[in-house]
């Protein structure tokens, strides 16, 4: 039993060696064309009501996964405005970028909230006027009218859109994350499948430029399911929107062959690092690349990227102590 434990300490003490090298490998090259991160953040929570063991442990049942100290939320925008290295900018200034009208100099931020969140009120939007920062705001369009469930009202809504910065620039836009938040995986051939998601894109871009007088043209998708067929992104040209926020983890490469409908944000959870780590996710270590094509080979089977994210979470952190 001794001569099996030996080896086995030296090899799990070679392999902590090896995962912190790999972490601390990670590109710093300025890439030849700028890449665009967008944050996607759901609730915001004071520090005082923050259920900590919750946090700590990375409790992921909602609503814990989704929420966001405000702390954290603020050290985030410090972060992002202290380092020099990014900018901050829209989805309209995306699509300016894809047409050629504007061009990016440095790494930057697009900012964007989903689910319309009374605490995106309360909280975010006074930090972000305080930066100076833009921001798009994904609203589920059935909950401003029922004010007591937690989600901004119509009121709420049009005083963010309303704002403008000392430029006397709108820097806040209000847009779609669907009409009831449903996921919806019936076949895209089907006409019920059809008729939904007409509604949960058509009535929230009726309902948007009613109440606040500006045409949504993005939609963020709500979990995932049929959005993604080729037919729902038909439908949502001829209902005018510019973009669909659609898969995550990656970022985004501004060229003549970007595509608008399939937009990629990072999730900033009540687990993710503060500040939420740009560099990091800009630049990617070994380790963290290893991770995704590990995950994409297995696809079915958690076994193997649940080894490296054990290692990764309790192993690597200890690597200076050795």
């Amino acid at each position: 039993m001794i001569n099996f434990i030996r080896p086995a300490i030296i090899y799990l003490i070679i392999l902590i060696i090896l995962f912190g090298f790999l972490q601390k490998l990670r590109s710093t090259e300025t890439p030849e064309n700028p890449g665009v991160i967008m944050l996607l953040y759901h609730s915001l929570v004071k520090d005082e009501e923050v259920d900590e063991k919750k946090f700590k442990l990375g409790y992921e049942g909602a609503p814990y996964l989704y929420q966001r100290k405000t702390s954290q939320f603020k050290a985030d925008m410090e972060y992002i405005k202290n380092s020099g290295k990014y900018e901050v900018i829209s989805l309209y200034d995306l699509e300016a970028m894809r047409m050629g009208e504007k061009e990016l100099s440095k790494n930057a931020v697009i900012i964007a909230f989903d689910d319309g969140s009374i605490s995106q009120y309360k909280f975010a939007f006074p930090i972000l006027k305080e930066f100076g920062f833009k921001a798009t705001f994904f609203i589920v369009s059935n909950k401003p009218e029922k004010k007591s469930d937690g989600h901004m009202s119509w009121d709420n809504l049009r005083e963010m859109a309303n704002y403008t910065d000392s430029y006397g620039e709108y820097i806040f836009s209000i847009e779609s994350h669907s009409h009831t938040h449903l996921p919806i995986t019936e076949d895209v051939g089907s006409d019920f499948f059809r008729d939904r998601i007409y509604k949960e894109l058509s009535e929230p871009a009726r309902l948007i430029e009613k109440e606040i007088g500006k045409q949504p043209r993005f939609f963020s998708i709500p979990g995932v399911g049929g959005y993604k067929k080729e037919e729902t992104i038909e439908m949502a040209k001829e209902l005018g929107y510019w973009g669909i926020r659609s898969r995550l983890g990656e970022v985004i490469s501004i060229n003549k062959d970007l595509d608008m409908y399939s937009l990629s944000s990072f999730a900033v959870l009540n687990k993710t690092k503060t500040p939420v780590p740009l560099e990091r996710w800009f630049y990617p270590s070994v380790l963290d690349k290893t991770k995704v094509l590990v995950s994409n080979f297995l696809k079915g089977s958690k076994k193997m990227t649940s080894i490296i994210n054990f290692i990764q979470k309790n192993i690597v952190p200890y690597i200076n102590i050795i």
